[in-house]
């Protein structure tokens, strides 16, 4: 029988998805033994890398969902990476690198990151114009702020921020699409309250179905493919017009509002494709 273990660290935040739940339960009825973890019981002793009790060599699958605790990502993704990272859903470097939004500028709105304020500032003004700035690593929407190119930004706090070019269809809608191996599960449509320039499920933005037209699927397919090659397991893509607003690599939610607009188990559609690359 197959194990695969999941690293889960359930979150109190009132918008946190329930993947930790959903996507375990799905293998398991696929057939996996399966074992739940927190993030930070993942240790190190005897130059092997443990968690409840086994070497997590032993598994076929690893799958965090999500980086748990903020302060102790770093140490975890430093035993992570003693792993043979085909293991991995998707490898450390990719969790790292390619969840962050400076990872996908080449296929967004006009954009700049940084940690200055005053570079974000003067990049603004140069080029003038509406601008959402957004933390690099932030979630569900918190802290995002439609600005105008001659605004003061607000204090920043820690961390690196986005300032991308406001894309004036936002307000018609972003559609999610999750895709597991690079093979697309499914889409819908988030569209905003109204006044409201946000897309997130969490700041009440209204779930609808929808189809890609050959446009977005091809955008869409582009950001796949490229996911593919970098062995992520599961991730979620945000566009809007012609432009990929966001990329989720850590732990996508939708899979409940897919389940729900469409009346078929979306986590069993995950489960078996990724499956075959485990077998």
């Amino acid at each position: 029988m197959r194990r695969a273990l999941f690293l889960a660290t359930p979150t109190d935040h009132p918008n946190g998805n329930d993947n930790h739940i959903r996507i375990p339960q799905a293998l398991a009825q696929s057939g996996w033994l399966v074992e739940l973890v927190r993030h930070e019981q993942v240790y190190i002793a005897e130059n092997a890398v443990l968690a409840a009790g086994d070497a997590l060599e032993v598994y076929d699958l690893v799958w965090p969902i999500g980086f748990g605790p903020a302060s102790s990502w770093l140490d975890l993704s430093q035993h992570l990476m003693r792993l043979p990272q085909d293991k991995l859903i998707s490898p450390v470097a990719a969790l790292t690198h390619l969840h962050a939004k400076s990872a996908w500028t080449e296929y967004g709105p006009l954009s700049a990151v940084s940690a200055d304020a005053e570079v974000l500032k003067s990049f603004m003004q140069v080029h003038g114009g509406q601008w959402v700035l957004k933390p690099n690593a932030g979630s569900f929407g918190e802290g995002v702020k439609l600005i105008n190119a001659d605004d003061d930004l607000p204090e920043l706090g820690q961390g690196h921020w986005m300032v991308q070019r406001f894309v004036e269809q936002i307000r018609e809608g972003e559609i999610r699409t999750l895709l597991a191996d690079g093979e697309i599960i499914g889409s819908y449509l988030r569209v905003p309250e109204e006044g409201e320039f946000r897309a997130n499920l969490a700041q009440e933005a209204n779930a609808t179905a929808v189809e890609l037209n050959a446009e977005q699927a091809s955008l869409v397919q582009r950001v796949g493919d490229y996911l593919h090659k970098a062995k992520v397991g599961f991730a979620a893509v945000d566009i809007c017009a012609d432009y990929v607003i966001e990329v989720n690599v850590a732990n996508p939610g939708g899979l409940a509002t897919l389940n729900d607009l469409y009346d078929e188990s979306a986590e069993s559609k995950l489960v078996q494709i990724v499956a075959k690359r485990f077998s």
